[in-house]
């Protein structure tokens, strides 16, 4: 799914920028595919995505054909907005819960698991119950 490869894209990125130096502390990687599909609020954001489109949709099949034109490229950028305010909450919350397990677990870097060869500790699990934990 788009979405979740873009948030898991970007997810990465902040993981990277949020880490500190490798030699200083333990390092610790997450399975973000798996944590973002656990997200306690991704239902509800894939489908208030989808209310949106549908939405949308209708509205377009209202118009005459000449204004169902214009307004498609407008309907894109305002979805495409959405989708990125609804994974930027999604990234905010997983990376506070990302740091938080960190912290406990006295981890000074954390990388995806893309990125991983060998070595280090998944703490996956653990960011998806702090995850739920903060959600709730």
């Amino acid at each position: 799914m788009v979405f979740l490869k873009r948030s898991a894209l970007v997810v990465t990125v902040l993981l990277v920028l949020v880490s500190g130096s490798a030699l200083a502390g333990g390092v610790a990687y997450v399975n973000l595919q798996e944590v973002l599909e656990q997200h306690p609020g991704l239902p509800a954001a894939q489908a208030e995505f989808q209310e949106a489109a549908q939405e949308m949709e209708a509205e377009l099949a209202e118009l005459p054909e000449e204004e169902q034109q214009q307004m498609v490229g407008q309907y894109q950028q305002v979805l495409g907005q959405l989708e990125q305010e609804l994974q930027n909450d999604m990234v905010e919350d997983i990376l506070d819960a990302v740091q938080a397990v960190a912290a406990a677990g006295g981890y000074d870097t954390v990388l995806d698991q893309g990125v991983i060869l060998f070595g280090g500790t998944d703490i996956s699990d653990q960011v998806v119950e702090q995850l739920l934990n903060d959600y709730n």
